[in-house]
């Protein structure tokens, strides 16, 4: 791909990451967090690594990868109208592989 593609795609890609990470945060606020249960296992990770624990969606978030935060999304929006919308999106992502793209655009120096 071209510089010129990889930019754009790197900016699509990354603007549906920043906003589905925003949607979890929003929709998980202001009451006792649907993902805490993810908290600790992701914790093991992120210690190994020498960084901190994870203590609350927002380190949840940062610390993880777009699949998970699709992940995430479909767990905050169980019950909602919004939980087939993510789905069929997640789906989609699915088919077109769009988390080895982002990783492509991501890592430029790794074949």
């Amino acid at each position: 791909m071209s510089d010129f593609l990889d930019t754009k795609t790197s900016m699509v890609i990354y603007a549906l990451e920043k906003s589905l990470a925003a949607y979890v945060k929003r929709e998980d606020i202001g009451k006792e967090s649907s993902l805490s249960e993810h908290f600790s296992s992701r914790s093991a990770i992120e210690i190994q690594k020498g960084r901190d624990a994870i203590t609350n969606t927002q380190s949840l978030i940062e610390a993880s990868y777009i699949n998970d935060i699709f992940s995430y999304a479909l767990i905050v929006s169980k019950g909602t109208s919004d939980y087939d919308r993510l789905n069929e999106l997640k789906s989609f992502c699915n088919t077109i592989n769009l988390f080895f793209i982002r990783n492509q655009v991501s890592h430029p120096t790794i074949p």
